[in-house]
């Protein structure tokens, strides 16, 4: 017995999502009584009975069987055979309802919710699968099962599904499969709900697929089905709960293509709806047109044979005479679905084929439209032989030989560059069709002979395109330039159709229109882009001719004369972005024929571009050693650097698609010796009084040593470097009796131990030793962290180094150049946010030496400035401003105290403006600082600002014991970081504030134009205070934009133009009426700002006054 009375379940309260604590209670009893054999089935019937008699409403009927499905489903003991079909006869007696019970009609959900689990039990006796549909189409025939609400519907439909699909043979042999479809189609007769159509759809299919069907079955389901047809029931895509339109669409489409029966209602349906007479929208047309491509695709070559001909009819003057791309573009690919169709299985080549008479046609007739007007059809036909010639190797072959000997003959009488144009761009479709061909295949021969008959031909048409290019370079006259030159690569791309000599040819006459002067520019783009597809496609052509001519035209030196020193410059410049194009844009597309050169680390991806790096790392040497040519040499090295940029992109780019060959020396970076090339030519072993030390070379300036600095910078942080086979770590485990590489940065020779920490005092110079330190700082921004620092062989201590940073850029006796002291100061962030150097304590002996620790040495530095000179006071200050940005960034532990000690700033009297400026440092993007290098930027350093500054300048400005100056060093800092936040966190932390009404009268010009910025940016998110201040606003902003001959506005030409575009984003967020009453006053200040010197303020206040006079309008 249970402990529980049926009565409890029919009193128990409802939940409105699920069962409520008391009904889960009850169930969990029945449950473990049925599972312990303590009560049975026939109890539960029993105690049930009174509530499902036939004189019980419905409302008492369906919450008696709601019971069933809880309970069924919890039950870990199934029934026996018998009380299992005994319970399948009932639910099926309830559905059937042959004595038209009232309240049978109630609980149809829960009864099919409960047949649907019996149907799964391992006990459940598959000839009842039979019984159970026959009952549910019942529901359909007698109209009952329209009525039912969609989940009930649904919950039949996943009923109905189950039982064909997981009882096949079962119900096949007790009911018969023509009264199973017809029952089926009955059912979906009128349904429109998305949900359940996701169940019929594949039912069909499936039924479709796997049972022998008559054609009249066939025809029930195909008249059923294709009465959606087009789609347009679904949920939107924010909603899971409901099918999307598109699954609908694409399950529909399955449905279509499930067996060739329905061939013959479904290729004349959609032929017939693309009738020009038929008045088709244009995503009907589009989907009606990516239907029949389908269709086409998979249904057998003799249907798609019998309905080829009507295809062609119905589709080429929508190719020819059509003006809307996509139904061309939808056009065409049902012609290419054609030929792959007929095509498929084809393995020799016979005119008795279903293929010939479709694609001779074509052929023929576009072949005829040649003439008919070449504007008009010319290219149209174009696109519809390389439609056809793209389906089938058998295909490509027929149209070849339809019409290129025509176009051969047509190129000869050609006279107008117009008509060449387009027959060009028609040989570079047949091209481009050739190489849509498998390469592979039983085919691949019989292609190869066909068209090599047409070689000589074709390769005429081209050269002699590319020779009238070379004849008229200076003219404007030439269109058919660009798909002369696009032709030349796509026959490069046909393997073994060229060669060695030819392509040789073609490569030395796309080179000889590079170095042509003057150009087209179109057409120069194309041989660039030529020349980088032959070039990684066929290796040999770039090292022995484009190369080879490109390093021919760099001169062995540049005029001593500046202004043709400029000229020459001019020209190389020009050259060396070509090469780097050529040679960088794209990896090389396989290894060398004469294999891999000597002392190469990479993969064959790299073969161009390091040919290219080691010819200009060459020249380089040679140009530095001539005097008066550092200019060149900086140009060169531009390449270098930018060749390694532009490749190591492309390299990125083209993992994507494809997995990158293995390097072959594991050991050696990729770009190691573009290094060990360039670092030797700027470090250099240098003595002084206070002993040796790394400088660079007097042959080079601060330029070149940035560049060289930068290109060490993205070799080292490329996704090719590893701890393997980085240079930097490398060379220190060569060389472990010296110091760490980012100090010597390479040099050889006897270097003296004390370098490790001589190095890094810059204080008292020299000059080139500081510029020495901004190498070790881009060696440090490109080093990729794998792991701590301490165990790493990088062999630099972060918190030592940092420290020392901080006093050289506070030093006013080091003789650094403005570079290189910034470089101090980037180096200092780079050892806090990438490399920990304020969390990580220094220890020298294994004890901690809080005097060396960067915030104690910042603390002291701050205390100290007033005993320090004024330019060493303004260093310590932006010293500070560094430190805590990087800080900041990585969310230091030492950010607090370097904040406030930045804030405690702003009172000075002296400096504490400069200090307010400053703090436009914190939020401000950093070339160095930042994730490409490695370090850690936090996503909510902005958020954490708002705690650090934005509150406590707030609260300071407030402060009745804050003076004047004081207030506007706050409102300058404030500014400094408002300026970098998104909107949305301005208004919630900063709001519409009288600090920034202020902002926009200050004296700082940075200051006034962010928090004018910021009163546009923040008017949508606080209209309210906007308009409380409308007055203020419109004052402020109009004292700005009134710039007159005798009174001139202290406002920039941006700060003027951002004025008037607050001016006018009031009168989208403000009310009406308080705009209007003070349009009167406003009006003559825009006039005035007609008159502005600067035309964008003129362009603006002309807008801004028709926005105000529209007002009310």
């Amino acid at each position: 017995m249970t402990d529980h009375v049926f009565q409890d379940w029919m009193e128990a309260p409802t939940g409105s999502t699920g069962l409520t604590n008391e009904e889960e209670a009850i169930v969990t009893d029945y449950v473990q009584s049925l599972d312990l054999g303590v009560y049975r089935l026939p109890n539960l019937l029993l105690d049930m009975a009174s509530y499902l008699d036939p004189d019980a409403d419905l409302i008492t009927a369906a919450r008696a069987l709601s019971i069933f499905p809880h309970i069924l489903r919890g039950m870990g003991t199934e029934f026996s055979r018998q009380e299992t079909h005994s319970l399948v006869v009932y639910f099926c007696a309830r559905l059937e309802n042959k004595d038209d019970i009232l309240n049978y009609r109630a609980g149809i959900f829960e009864v099919a919710t409960s047949l649907h689990v019996l149907s799964e039990w391992r006990c459940f006796v598959p000839g009842d699968a039979g019984l159970i549909a026959q009952a549910v189409f019942g529901l359909a025939d007698g109209s009952v099962f329209k009525d039912q609400k969609p989940a009930t519907r649904i919950k039949l439909f996943e009923l109905v599904d189950l039982l064909l699909k997981k009882y096949q043979s079962a119900v096949i042999r007790d009911v018969t499969i023509t009264t199973l479809v017809s029952g089926v189609v009955s059912m979906a007769e009128l349904e429109k709900n998305p949900s359940c159509l996701a169940i019929l759809f594949p039912l069909y299919r499936h039924i479709s697929n796997k049972w022998p069907l008559e054609d009249s079955d066939y025809e029930a389901m195909w008249e059923s089905f294709i009465r959606y047809f087009p789609i347009t029931l679904g949920g939107a895509p924010q909603d899971p709960s409901v099918p999307t339109k598109e699954l609908i669409k694409q399950l529909l489409l399955e449905c279509i293509l499930s067996d060739h029966h329905y061939s013959k209602g479904a290729i004349p349906r959609f032929i017939d709806m693309l009738d020009t007479n038929t008045d088709l929208s244009a995503n009907l047309k589009i989907e009606v047109l990516s239907t029949l491509a389908a269709c086409v695709k998979s249904y057998p070559v003799a249907t798609t044979a019998e309905w080829s001909s009507k295809i062609w009819d119905a589709l080429k003057f929508e190719i020819w005479n059509g003006e809307n791309e996509d139904f061309i573009e939808g056009a065409l690919q049902v012609l290419r679905a054609t030929t792959e169709s007929l095509g498929a299985g084809l393995n020799s080549w016979s005119s008795q084929t279903p293929m010939t008479e479709f694609v001779v046609t074509a052929a023929t007739e576009c072949r005829s439209r040649f003439h008919d007007s070449k504007k008009l059809y010319l290219v149209s036909s174009g696109r519809i032989l390389h439609a056809i010639a793209s389906g089938a190797p058998y295909a490509f072959h027929l149209v070849a030989k339809t019409v290129l000997p025509a176009m051969h003959v047509m190129w000869q009488d050609l006279k107008l560059p117009s008509e060449k144009k387009m027959l060009l761009t028609v040989y570079n479709y047949i091209l481009d069709a050739r190489l849509a061909q498998p390469e592979h295949g039983s085919q691949r021969d019989l292609l190869f002979r066909s068209f090599e008959g047409f070689r000589d031909g074709i390769v005429e048409v081209y050269s002699g395109a590319v020779s009238l290019i070379q004849q008229e370079a200076a003219s404007s006259e030439l269109p058919f330039g660009v798909p002369a030159v696009e032709g030349l690569a796509l026959l490069f791309q046909i393997q073994s159709y060229l060669s060695a000599v030819e392509q040789g040819m073609i490569v030395q006459e796309l080179n000889t229109i590079l170095f042509s002067l003057p150009q087209d520019h179109e057409i120069r783009n194309a041989v660039l882009l030529s020349l980088q597809k032959i070039s990684a496609m066929e290796p040999e052509t770039f090292h022995e001719i484009t190369l080879i001519n490109f390093m021919e035209k760099l001169p062995e030196t540049v005029s001593q004369n500046t202004k043709e020193r400029e000229a020459n410059l001019d020209i190389v410049v020009a050259h060396l972005q070509d090469l780097v194009e050529i040679a960088c844009s794209q990896p090389c597309q396989r290894q060398l024929l004469n294999g891999t050169p000597i002392n190469t680390a990479s993969s064959y991806w790299h073969r161009n571009f390091d040919a290219m790096e080691k010819k200009l790392l060459e020249k380089l040497d040679i140009v530095l050693g001539k005097n008066g040519q550092l200019e060149y040499a900086k140009a060169i090295l531009a390449a270098v650097c930018g060749g390694l940029q532009l490749f190591d992109t492309s390299l990125r780019q083209a993992r994507i698609g494809s997995q990158e060959p293995r390097a072959l020396d594991r050991i050696v970076g990729p770009y190691s010796y573009i290094l060990e090339a360039l670092l030797p030519k700027v470090a250099q072993q240098k003595d002084s009084a206070d002993g040796p030390y790394i400088g660079t070379n007097e042959l080079v300036d601060e330029k070149f040593v940035q560049m060289v600095g930068r290109t060490a910078m993205w070799a080292l942080r490329s996704d090719l470097m590893t701890p393997e086979n980085s240079m930097l770590l490398n060379w220190n485990i060569r060389h472990p009796d010296q110091p760490s590489a980012v100090w010597t940065l390479f040099t050889t020779g006897p270097i003296n131990d004390s370098l490790n920490r001589t190095q890094q005092d810059l204080r008292k110079g020299p000059k080139d030793k500081c510029l020495a330190n901004a190498l070790s700082m881009y060696l440090l921004a490109g080093h990729r962290l794998n792991g701590p620092v301490a165990e790493s062989p990088l062999r630099i201590v972060p918190a030592q180094v940092a420290s020392a940073m901080i006093k050289n850029a506070i030093s006013s006796d080091s003789g650094s150049s403005r570079f290189g002291r910034m470089c101090m100061l980037w180096l200092l962030q780079l050892l806090v946010s990438k490399y920990g150097a304020a969390s990580h304590p220094y220890t020298a002996g294994g004890f901690e030496t809080v005097a060396q620790q960067p915030l104690q040495v910042m603390t002291e530095e701050i205390e100290a400035c007033k005993h320090k000179s004024d330019r060493e006071i303004k260093n310590t200050y932006q010293t500070l401003a560094y430190f805590a940005a990087a800080s900041i960034t990585s969310f230091d532990r030492t950010m607090v105290p370097l904040v406030n000690m930045m804030i405690q700033a702003l009172s000075d009297p002296q400096y504490g403006r400069k200090v307010g400026q400053s703090f436009r440092i914190l939020l401000a993007e950093s070339e160095i600082m930042d994730k490409a290098n490695f370090c850690k930027i936090r996503v909510l350093r902005f958020q954490k600002i708002v705690s650090l500054v934005v509150i406590p300048l707030q609260g300071a400005y407030a402060s009745p014991m804050t003076s004047r100056m004081e207030k506007d060093n706050i409102v300058i800092a404030l500014a400094g970081v408002l300026a970098y936040m998104e909107s949305y966190l301005v208004a919630d932390a900063f709001g519409f504030s009288s600090i920034m009404l202020e902002g926009c009268v200050s004296s700082d010009e940075f200051t006034k134009e962010a928090f004018i910025h910021l009163l546009y940016e923040l008017i949508p998110f606080c209209p309210k205070e906007a308009e409380s201040h409308l007055d203020t606003v419109i004052r402020l902003m109009t004292d700005r934009t009134h710039n007159t001959y005798d009174s001139p506005s202290d406002a920039s030409v941006r700060c003027r133009a951002k004025a008037l575009d607050v001016l006018m984003r009031v009168t989208e967020h403000l009310p009406v009426e308080a705009l209007i009453s003070r349009r009167a006053r406003l009006l003559p200040e825009l006039d005035l700002a007609l008159d502005d010197c600067a035309r964008g303020v003129r362009g603006k206040a002309q807008a801004a006054k028709m926005k105000w006079l529209r007002l009310g309008g």
